[in-house]
């Protein structure tokens, strides 16, 4: 039989182990983002930036931005509803 305290050891580190990967995670989206800005900022500077072509890639930029600042939605497990 499992003990409290053994149980409570394996879920601390369930724990630690998310930590690592949500701060891994973070650092690999906070990079894919440079990267598209920065491409599409490079779209909008091959252009002309008040053509139509730089208003569409301008919106783009906008709307990654602003995706990224949205925190995920967080599941709801079956048994709190």
């Amino acid at each position: 039989m499992i003990s409290l305290l053994e149980t409570d050891a394996v879920q601390r580190g369930f724990k630690c182990q998310l930590k690592v990967a949500t701060a891994g995670c973070e650092t690999e989206m906070r990079q894919a983002y440079v990267t598209a800005s920065g491409m599409l900022d490079t779209g909008i500077a091959a252009g002309n930036k008040t053509s139509s072509a730089a208003k569409v890639f301008q919106r783009l930029r906008s709307k990654i931005r602003q995706a990224v600042a949205e925190p995920l939605p967080v599941p709801v497990p079956e048994a709190m509803k």
